[in-house]
């Protein structure tokens, strides 16, 4: 498996990090009576939005890990959790780049944790 290239940055810019826990209930109509709920899955998902400052010599880097290591974003990667500080497995749900002046650029994505 991939893991996050250590010549990009480890953790996100502070304020770009928002962590959207996903559902994790499932529920169904019984016959009579109420409703019955269960969990999805022992695991919860996670959607975490995350941006980066790069300079043009990172986003090649980035570019190549994602077309490349992750398969044009279809293959999963290592990467320390930046709430938890523990490594675990993502993928890259949407990533946008946007220069902001000079060499630098701002890499958002929409990430999953799958662990």
């Amino acid at each position: 498996m991939a893991t996050w290239p250590a010549s990009l940055p480890q953790a996100p810019l502070f304020n770009s990090l928002n962590v959207t826990p996903e559902p994790n209930v499932i529920a169904f109509e019984s016959d009579v009576g109420v409703e019955h709920t269960r969990r999805r899955a022992t695991s919860r998902r996670k959607t975490i939005n995350v941006a980066f400052m790069l300079t043009r010599a990172q986003l090649s880097v980035f570019d190549a890990f994602f077309e490349q290591e992750l398969a044009d974003g279809t293959l999963t990667y290592q990467w320390r959790d930046p709430v938890q500080g523990v490594t675990a497995t993502y993928k890259i749900r949407t990533h946008n780049t946007v220069p902001v002046g000079g060499n630098a650029w701002r890499l958002t994505m929409q990430i999953r944790r799958l662990t």
